[in-house]
């Protein structure tokens, strides 16, 4: 399972994300992906078509720039302008996408539309417990069906399956719920 992780990484007070947070990932048997390589500016093609493999994006909305009130005192963060873009990518893409916001980041006037999970850089412990509860219960790889014909059958079809006349016909609810897939 690929996981695309979306977080300012060149800034050294983020490097929690490298060291805690992607090692997390692939303890629980998962690929995380993320577009080092950019780290700022509009998304590119590239890194659009890495959120569109993943099943899932991880975006880490962390303190960008200070807002300031009219006295000169802080009072909020704008996130990461191409943080958020991901996000609204990965959503608009189906795919399931959560927000880590750090506390005191505010994206002013847009409603709370979507929930989110707030997080304290003093508290990192906290964070990974949090992150590690969702994980765990992610499915992990490709899945393998074993089918068992009953016994009254199963001359009926190692007859046809011989013969190259078998054929089968599955269905399945896709990974977001929302579909049958036969």
């Amino acid at each position: 399972e690929r996981s695309s992780v979306s977080a300012t990484l060149s800034l050294p007070e983020n490097d929690f994300v490298e060291k805690r947070i992607i090692p997390l990932i692939r303890c629980f048997g998962h690929e995380p992906v993320t577009g080092r390589i950019l780290d700022s500016g509009p998304l590119d093609e590239e890194v659009k078509k890495k959120i569109r493999q993943c099943r899932r994006v991880l975006c880490f909305a962390t303190r960008a720039r200070k807002r300031y009130d009219q006295k000169g005192n802080i009072v909020s963060y704008e996130p990461p302008d191409w943080v958020r873009d991901e996000l609204m990518m990965a959503r608009g893409a189906g795919r399931e996408a959560i927000e880590f916001r750090e506390s005191g980041v505010d994206y002013k006037g847009a409603a709370p539309l979507r929930p989110y999970v707030e997080f304290d850089r003093a508290d990192i412990a906290d964070l990974l417990v949090k992150i590690a509860e969702r994980i765990s219960k992610w499915p992990v790889g490709p899945l393998q069906l074993r089918l068992k014909v009953p016994e009254e059958f199963s001359a009926q079809v190692k007859a046809a399956a011989n013969a190259a006349r078998l054929t089968a016909r599955c269905s399945a609810v896709d990974w977001t719920g929302t579909e049958t897939l036969t």
